[in-house]
Formats: structure tokens, C-alpha cells, sequence
């Protein structure tokens, strides 16, 4: 709804829906627009995203008031039955208004396939129980036939403003979460922290956690793959306790990432028992070609498409979601977009080396000024464990 839309109220209470409604959608639509650079907001998948939210806000506030069936002396008709044709007549007031405050023209002749704007090529390929189950026997060595016994439990809303996981499943008594990462996260460890919490209250309910008996859950297995152009090793390890202030010889809490990289010329061995993987690859590898070759970010996920289909790469797959995996494909390789993430980690490496030379300026100072050894100046200051030992090395240097 427009700012400054006037629609006729019949109670204080349907203004005050108007309100909230008018308001609730401005602010949050402003609010999104603002974070986003300019420019993206071109973007189909986003512009999909706001259809979404205005969606939601639609539905949110189209209930009827609770209404009394109460008779009213001299007119016709009960309370409930006017009150109930007014908000009727209000209600498709607000969906006329609704439909003019679209942002993209043209949004009801969208596909009305339903998915969220952080949904990739790898999430789409991946919904596919056979796709699952078959990875899942790469890399775990197993032979398991029949899709009914994968349970699917992906998270739709993890948590609050859309962050999702990408696949997460049930399999002889295990719950696998499985994540593809385009750039090096060394947070992994506590978004699937994050993630297996959400899950697991799905599978125990917290009103369950009461009762004397032990409540039995699947055991959790974290696997994130790695298809981005940094190089990276074959195989690593990323732990939760890397990211304590505090170094722990024995955490009482730990979470393990296995991050397998599946770039050409690694895990080969993987990439050959799992057909989809390696044909999901080879999409990413012929974009990045594209992009190359000057083509723009359409043309390159267009052009690969294609040539995926005549090759007869995943050819079903990429027949069937063709136009899902045009949108997916330019958000996810949106260069604006990462340029962006590029920029916003150099300004956190870069506050994080200034953080580091002000430690060392202060640790140098008490050394100098109250004669105190090392250790003692960096007790002083507090200064983490883990942390010790890189600024033991600048003062050896020095």
C-alpha cells in the first residue's frame, strides 16, 4: 500500500490494521532496499524476494475482525452481517491497493514455482531424493538403493530473515548437513551449529527433553563443499573451538566441518562415483568459462545451460528447471554481489590487523615503561591464549 493511500475505514479498529499494514510493509521494504547495492536490486531473484515479502504481508493482515452476530434495532441485518460485508469490500480495497504497489510488472505472469532468493543451482540439484542418495553413497561408501529411506529435513527458515541451510537429511540413524560454499568461510563450524540446533528441535521437541527416559537422536555429520576459485587443500577440518576467544586443550563443546573441495583436478575419486556432483561442476566450470570469454552473467548461464543439454550433462535436470536455474545461476554468480563480500572482508581483515598492531603497541609500551617480561605485559592487557603466540613472534621479529 502507498504512503499516504486513503481507503474508507468503518472502525478505529480496521484503522488500525490499515496502519500497521501500510506501515509494516514501507518499513520493511525500505529497510531491504537500503542494505542491498545499488543495482542489485535488478536482480530477478531479488526482485522474486520483495514479491515474496509483500506476499506475506497480504496474507498477514487480510484476517477478518472476531465480529458479534448481535441484532441492532431499526436496521437490517445483523452487526455481523454488515461488519463481514465491510471487511470483504476493505479486503479486496487492500488487494487492489496491493496489486498497484507492485515493484516488478509483470508478477503474475511469474513461474509460480516457489522458492527463497538464497536458493542456488546446488540446492535445486539437491532436492532431488535419487540426487541425495547417491551423493550420500559417494561419500560414504554405501550402496543404499531405496530413496524412501532418506528422510529430507532441510531447513525452509533456520533462522529469522531467510538463512537456510542448503541440504539436510536422515539416513540410517545419522543427520547429514551438506552446505556448497563458493568463497572460504571459516564460520561454517558455527552457522551448522546454528543449523543442527534448529534441526534437532525439530526432531526432540524441547517439551520432551523433561521427561526421565533419554531422548535418542541421529547423529550429526557436517560436509561443506568447496567450488570456489581461491585454491584451497583437497580435504580439511574446520573446528568450532578455532573460534573461541579462549583456547580450550579439551572444549566441552566442539563441532567438526569436513570442507572437501570439488575443483577440477580434486577428490577426483569422489567426483567419479557421483555422477551429479561432477555434472554440477562441470555447469559451474563452463559459466566461469563463459565469463571469461566477455560473455555477460545471462549469456554465460544461458550458454552453459545449453551446452550441459546437447552434452547430455544432467540433461533431464537442466531441461526441467531451465529457467529456475537462469535466475539461480545469476544470482549465484552474481560478480557485483561478491565483489561486494571481497570488500566488506577486506574491511574486517583490515580492522583486525589495526586491532593487532594496537595490542602490540601496548604490550611493547608496558615492557618498556614498567620493565615487565612479555608474558606479564600480556597478562596485564588480558590477551587471549590463542593469541599469544603470533604476538610472541612480532616481538621476536622486533
Amino acid at each position: 500500500m502507498l504512503a499516504g493511500t486513503i481507503i474508507p475505514c468503518y472502525s478505529h479498529e480496521k484503522q488500525k490494521y490499515f496502519h500497521n499494514y501500510s506501515r509494516s510493509i514501507r518499513l520493511r521494504l525500505t529497510v531491504f532496499c537500503r542494505i542491498m547495492p545499488k543495482g542489485v536490486l535488478e536482480n530477478p531473484a531479488l526482485k522474486f524476494t520483495i514479491y515474496q515479502m509483500k506476499k506475506q504481508e497480504k496474507r498477514r493482515y487480510e484476517k477478518p475482525c472476531r465480529i458479534s452476530e448481535r441484532k441492532q434495532p431499526g436496521r437490517s441485518g445483523s452487526i455481523g452481517e454488515r461488519k463481514q460485508f465491510r471487511t470483504d469490500s476493505i479486503c479486496k480495497a487492500k488487494r487492489q491497493n496491493f496489486d498497484t504497489f507492485s515493484c516488478w510488472k509483470g508478477e503474475r505472469n511469474m513461474s509460480n514455482v516457489t522458492r527463497n532468493h538464497k536458493d542456488n543451482v546446488f540446492c535445486l540439484l539437491y532436492r532431488d531424493r535419487k540426487n541425495l542418495l547417491s551423493l550420500y553413497n559417494a561419500m560414504n561408501g554405501t550402496s543404499y538403493e531405496k530413496e524412501e529411506e532418506l528422510e529430507v529435513v532441510t531447513l525452509d527458515e533456520a533462522i529469522c530473515m531467510k538463512i537456510r541451510n542448503d541440504a539436510a537429511f536422515v539416513i540410517d540413524s545419522r543427520l547429514n548437513l551438506y552446505e556448497q560454499q563458493a568463497s572460504v568461510n571459516l564460520n561454517m563450524p558455527l552457522r551448522d551449529l546454528y543449523y543442527v540446533t534448529e534441526e534437532l528441535k525439530k526432531i526432540a521437541p524441547p517439551g520432551r527433553l523433561h521427561q526421565r527416559t533419554r531422548v535418542r537422536v541421529p547423529a550429526p555429520h557436517f560436509v561443506t563443499f568447496y567450488n570456489g576459485t581461491e585454491k584451497q587443500p583437497e580435504r580439511q577440518v574446520y573446528k568450532l573451538s578455532d573460534a573461541f576467544n579462549r583456547e580450550e586443550t579439551d572444549p566441552e563443546l566442539e563441532l567438526r566441518v569436513t570442507v572437501i573441495n570439488i575443483n577440477p583436478g580434486c577428490n577426483r575419486e569422489l567426483l567419479d562415483k557421483c555422477e551429479s556432483l561432477k555434472g554440477y561442476m562441470v555447469f559451474v566450470e563452463k559459466v566461469r568459462a563463459g565469463r571469461d570469454a566477455a560473455l555477460s552473467l545471462e549469456e554465460a548461464v544461458h550458454q552453459a545451460v545449453e551446452e550441459c543439454i546437447s552434452e547430455g550433462i544432467l540433461a533431464g535436470f537442466f531441461r526441467e528447471h531451465r529457467e529456475e536455474i537462469l535466475e539461480m545461476g545469476v544470482y549465484e554468480f552474481d560478480q557485483e554481489l561478491y565483489d561486494r563480500v571481497l570488500r566488506e572482508d577486506g574491511e574486517a581483515i583490515g580492522k583486525e590487523i589495526g586491532r593487532e598492531e594496537k595490542a602490540l603497541e601496548d604490550i611493547k609500551s608496558l615492557m618498556e615503561t614498567l620493565k615487565l617480561p612479555e608474558e606479564q605485559a600480556m597478562d596485564a592487557l588480558k590477551v587471549p591464549e590463542a593469541e599469544r603466540i603470533k604476538y610472541r613472534e612480532r616481538l621476536t621479529e622486533n
